[in-house]
């Protein structure tokens, strides 16, 4: 129940940061290659949050990696977008983990920490940036997952006598 309460929780707060941090303006031509990152790698993503939901978090993986392949390859340009899949990846990682059913195994948390933490080094910029008006922004949601997450699975570790 606990897995479902937090794939539910996971939906609705990203749902907001699944757009483009800085997206291209609609009077704005955008150059084909960026019209095809864009198709890949929304697509990626929607694949990715599709399996969450379904629980299938090894497709879950699967689709988050491709996302976080597509914008490393597409260079320093696609930071953002590579942090928000690696965060989202380490989620995939994070809650079949977390079932409950038996102790984390820490070779899967240690994949889970890396990604966070990678997630959280690319992400910084973009969250330390304030919206004009003081709401919180896509990107200082997506860093705060990444932390969130990360604490979690690092408290469950530790809650069963395991070192981090």
């Amino acid at each position: 129940m606990r897995i479902a309460a937090a794939i539910c929780l996971m939906t609705v707060l990203l749902a907001p940061s699944l757009t483009r941090a800085q997206s291209i303006s609609e009077t704005q031509q955008a150059p084909p290659d960026v019209n095809q990152f864009e198709q890949n790698y929304t697509g990626a993503i929607s694949r990715g949050m599709s399996a969450l939901e379904a629980r299938n978090f090894e497709a879950a993986r699967e689709a988050f990696d491709q996302a976080a392949t597509l914008a490393e390859t597409a260079g320093d340009t696609r930071a953002f977008e590579r942090g928000r899949a690696l965060a989202l990846r380490g989620i995939a990682t994070t809650i079949p983990a977390l079932d409950g059913r038996s102790r984390v195994q820490l070779a899967t948390a240690r994949n889970a920490f890396a990604d966070f933490a990678d997630a959280r080094r690319l992400l910084y910029p973009f969250a330390a940036i304030a919206a004009p008006d003081g709401a919180v922004t896509p990107q200082q949601i997506t860093y705060a997952q990444a932390l969130a997450w990360d604490g979690v699975l690092r408290t469950s570790i530790e809650s069963s006598g395991q070192n981090v």
